[in-house]
């Protein structure tokens, strides 16, 4: 029985928990500042300045949401499990 109940309750927790209708946004500037602060820490020679990252990553945002056609919802536009044959 303590089986039978703790299943339900697996179950319905997965089936209750909330799915956010969009992406989080990220502080690019903060993520970039830090990458640019760790490649200075490890001395790495390829490291690249904080602006080219930033350029990048709002260039990579929008690319994102060009090629998702603004479907802000898993709902609204389901696709395919990868992987599954």
């Amino acid at each position: 029985m303590k089986i039978a109940v703790l299943s339900l309750a697996l179950v319905a927790a997965h089936i209750t928990t909330p799915v956010s209708d969009r992406m989080p946004e990220l502080n690019v500037d903060a993520l970039c500042k830090a990458r640019s602060a760790d490649a200075k820490i490890m001395k790495f020679t390829e490291a690249r300045n904080v602006a080219d990252c930033v350029r990048d990553e709002k260039d990579a945002r929008q690319h994102k949401r060009r090629f998702e056609g603004g479907a802000r919802s898993p709902a609204s536009n389901p696709r395919p499990a990868e992987g599954i044959a």
